[in-house]
């Protein structure tokens, strides 16, 4: 009777314990999916309040003109270019597979003309156009964040500043080290999207980070700033800007690059904007399994370094995050 009694006693422990122990799981599940909902969606909020970029545009002139130029050049030049084009492209193409034109004379003809088309829009419109965009893309979205950044409160404290020298060094040095790291992650984001299965989540997800960093550098520089301390927040606030960066990212991910550099050229100065107004959070220390630091970068870095350490040989140096 006794063991009976005992053997109960320890089923009935065993079934308590497993009892506390899924509930324990189950709550820090819970805690795990509410902090990295609330992180994330921060970012996305930030990244979908308009009103924002209505209310700059509104109280400067600056900010409304250089949005409108955007518009207009990114959206009905650039953007209407290609649209032409591929409507132009359809029609010969109809021309080709017509039923009453299938002599050889006739499809060798319009075979031809198609090419000549494809080399003069590519070679004579295409192409400078981009340059052109390009140029005059990075002088607006100057302008948009100099007439955006008129108040204090919207830019970060900037650090303690050194010599003049010394700061001309270090800007000169995060500007070459920045350009190669960008450089490496963007490769890193094309080799993703051919992994089979994940590739393309990975690739996307990777995107969202590098975007969200393109719309808050401008910020940054204009409050000083450096490399290093981007990186930090980059890393301190991964989550959130996951977030900030999925609905940018879902507007050109999916279409064809030439469509994508117009429609990113379209709407990059609303979400440089709204970066300026926004206010990152991260995951509260203690309260979370969720890391609290993730380096994005970190294969970018070690190709980076690699490159300054046996190609380059410069000596730049450049201590990672932590």
């Amino acid at each position: 009777g006794i063991n009976a009694e005992y053997g109960l006693f320890q089923r009935a422990s065993k079934h308590k314990a497993m009892k506390y122990s899924c509930e324990f799981i189950y709550k820090r599940l819970w805690t795990d999916i509410k902090s990295f909902s609330v992180l994330y969606f921060s970012g996305v909020k930030d990244a979908c309040a308009f009103s924002r970029v209505q209310n700059s545009m509104r109280k400067s002139k600056t900010v409304f003109w250089h949005t409108l130029r955007c518009l207009g050049f990114n959206g009905v030049v650039f953007l209407g270019s290609i649209f032409f084009f591929n409507t132009l492209l359809g029609l010969l193409r109809q021309l080709q597979s017509s039923s009453q034109l299938q002599s050889s004379v006739v499809l060798t003809l319009t075979k031809t003309l198609e090419y000549i088309v494809l080399i003069v829009y590519y070679a004579l419109w295409i192409i400078p156009l981009y340059l052109c965009s390009t140029i005059l893309n990075l002088t607006w979205y100057d302008e948009i964040v100099s007439g955006t950044c008129t108040t204090p409160r919207n830019l970060p404290t900037p650090p303690s500043q050194g010599g003049a020298l010394k700061q001309v060094i270090q800007s000169i040095r995060d500007s070459l080290y920045g350009q190669v790291l960008l450089l490496f992650y963007v490769v890193q984001i094309a080799v993703l999207g051919f992994i089979p299965v994940i590739g393309v989540p990975l690739s996307f997800l990777c995107t969202c980070w590098l975007h969200s960093f393109y719309c808050f550098e401008y910020k940054w520089n204009k409050a000083g700033i450096s490399l290093q301390q981007k990186l930090d927040i980059m890393q301190k606030h991964w989550l959130y800007f996951v977030g900030f960066g999925t609905p940018f990212t879902l507007t050109f991910f999916f279409f064809s690059y030439l469509v994508s550099v117009g429609v990113y050229g379209l709407l990059f100065p609303f979400f440089v904007i709204l970066a300026i107004h926004a206010k990152p959070c991260r995951i509260t220390r203690g309260k979370s399994d969720i890391p609290e630091n993730l380096d994005v970068f970190i294969l970018a870095h070690i190709a980076t370094r690699f490159t300054f350490n046996y190609f380059l040989t410069s000596g730049i140096e450049l201590q990672k995050p932590t």
